[in-house]
């Protein structure tokens, strides 16, 4: 067995040791919401641009 008296071990038991992981948290599941693709459209000419996505659960339009 390794040294289990040793600095280095009694730290890495330590760390080990309760909630989760070893040594960091584990990453688990999958982001909640994706990002939205918004593309703008001119009326005149019809060519369309992008904007940069951003994550949103929902987007309504309301006219003003």
């Amino acid at each position: 067995k390794r040294g289990e008296l040793s600095a280095g071990q009694r730290r890495y038991r330590r760390k080990i040791k309760g909630y989760r992981g070893f040594p960091r948290s584990s990453v688990s599941g999958g982001k909640t919401v994706s990002k939205l693709d918004l593309r703008y459209r001119c009326e005149s000419c019809k060519k369309a641009t992008t904007r940069k996505g951003f994550r949103i659960k929902k987007l309504e339009f309301v006219e003003a």
